[in-house]
């Protein structure tokens, strides 16, 4: 009989820390919710949504003011990821994400990483058909702002050169 009553004190109690991960109350302040999958994969998509039509607009509220990412120039902050995001030179015809997982940082911040497939051209050159994508984001107030993100396109192993690169030329 003791058992059951500490089974169900354990059970009580890991019902009561589950209830409270999402939200906590001190004093007349509740603390934000960690952040939900489903929330951040829908800001990456739109993300690709305003990539793909040249919204600018969106841009502006969408990255965090310390936002770092990398693109054709190299390394990005907001001001030139706003530019080169706004679609300068590109067209994209469409786009999909799958594999899409999420990594809470904390309360406010989360990783998000996911497979991202576009049909589409840049400055002339087609994109790669596959990559793999990072994005963290960080609450500011009550918005979810992406605070980096990266991709490095899938390469096929079987595509590569045949010829090995000398050490000293990597």
């Amino acid at each position: 009989m003791r058992r059951i009553g500490h089974f169900g004190l354990t059970a009580a109690a890991a019902l009561v820390f589950t209830a409270g991960a999402n939200a906590t109350t001190t004093g007349e302040n509740t603390v934000a919710a960690a952040p939900a999958k489903v929330a951040l994969v829908s800001l990456e998509k739109s993300a690709y949504e305003a990539w793909k039509s040249k919204d600018a607009k969106f841009w502006d509220t969408f990255l965090s003011d310390n936002f770092v990412g990398w693109g054709s120039l190299g390394r990005l902050d907001k001001a030139s990821a706003t530019k080169e995001y706004t679609g300068a030179g590109c067209e994209i015809k469409g786009y999909a994400l799958s594999d899409e997982q999420m990594t809470p940082l904390g309360r406010n911040a989360a990783l998000i990483t996911h497979k991202i497939t576009v049909n589409g051209i840049c400055g002339g050159q087609k994109i790669p058909s596959g990559s793999w994508a990072a994005g963290v984001y960080v609450r500011d107030g009550n918005r979810w702002k992406a605070a980096f993100h990266g991709e490095a396109p899938i390469v096929d192993p079987a595509a590569l050169p045949a010829k090995p690169v000398a050490e000293n030329a990597a």
